[in-house]
């Protein structure tokens, strides 16, 4: 029986989010933190199988990303973990709520160019 199920990811040296959407590349399901930027990994009877070689391939990737980042520590995140790790630098985080709302109503909006439009708007109703 495991110790703890759950296992937690951060960095000092490069943006963590980053190897979040690396492993996310190679079909791991990791998940972003906040405060500080970090990510975590609730492991399975899924993670485990086939002999281990699942949780050996989660290291290697690990790895892999860690090698990477390490020799460009200075380039942020892109993808979902850009937008995950600038939601932390919100200073006013009481407008979070309702900039996600827009984001997912403009999202699932069917009409088009006149919903990207709105949401162009009221983003630039935020910055000011």
């Amino acid at each position: 029986i495991p110790l703890g199920s759950v296992v937690g990811f951060a960095s000092d040296e490069f943006d963590i989010y980053r190897l979040a959407t690396h492993l996310a590349e190679r079909g791991w399901e990791m998940n972003a933190l906040q405060f500080p930027p970090a990510m975590h990994i609730c492991c399975t009877r899924l993670h485990a199988v086939n002999d281990r070689e699942n949780a050996k391939r989660l290291v290697a990737d690990i790895r892999e990303g860690c090698a990477e980042f390490m020799k460009t520590k200075d380039q942020p995140a892109t993808g979902s973990g850009a937008l995950y790790g600038t939601t932390q630098s919100i200073p006013d985080r009481s407008i979070i709520g309702d900039v996600a709302k827009t984001y997912f109503d403009a999202y699932y909006d069917v009409r088009g160019e006149e919903s990207l439009k709105a949401l162009q708007e009221k983003c630039k109703a935020y910055a000011k």
